[in-house]
């Protein structure tokens, strides 16, 4: 009776345990800056908004895996993505910070393709992009394109940045709480 209560207890214990463990997860978000022959770069439509194609991991698959099966989920062969940038978000309504990772990759062959699950995808010239990424309707916050214009218009470096969010009246602001710097 004492090993099976003892036992018990380290079970529901550990359960609990784990459990609170994965509330404080951070997580990454990867950034794809596709680029067909045109120089143009590639937008999907979320519900969010328009914005550059992403992936969330939560699949046990490396970096690169993810970032091609992406490519392929949109049609695509691409060369070999390069990092481009890494920043920070800080939400002052949550304990832990989150990443995004950008990385460029240029087309090889392939046709575009809609993913099932997104609405529409588009090539667009980066001026657009940037353009598409800060309708008025984009539920984003707008860091996701500063950090996009930022890589776009500066590829010889990898960047790094870090932006403070809050809630305000139901939405998220932002600030950049550490300058864009360059990495290498």
């Amino acid at each position: 009776m004492k090993y099976f209560l003892v036992t018990t207890v380290w079970v529901l214990f550990g359960s609990v345990m784990v459990a609170q463990s994965t509330e404080k997860d951070s997580y990454t978000i990867q950034r794809l800056l596709l680029f067909n022959d045109k120089d143009e770069i590639l937008l999907e439509k979320h519900p969010n908004g328009w914005m550059t194609p992403a992936l969330r991991h939560q699949e046990k698959q490396s970096t690169n895996q993810g970032l091609y099966t992406l490519a392929t989920d949109f049609g695509y062969e691409i060369s070999r993505p390069k990092l481009a940038g890494i920043f920070t978000f800080i939400p002052e309504y949550k304990n832990q910070a989150s990443f995004r990772q950008y990385y460029r990759a240029q087309v090889i062959q392939g046709r575009l393709q809609i993913p099932d699950g997104k609405i529409d995808a588009q090539w667009f010239s980066k001026e657009k992009a940037l353009e598409m990424m800060a309708l008025p309707d984009a539920k984003i916050i707008l860091a996701v394109r500063d950090m996009t214009r930022q890589v776009l218009n500066r590829p010889e470096h990898i960047w790094g940045g870090s932006y403070r969010l809050w809630k305000e009246a139901g939405k998220t602001k932002y600030r950049l709480s550490e300058a864009f710097y360059t990495m290498e």
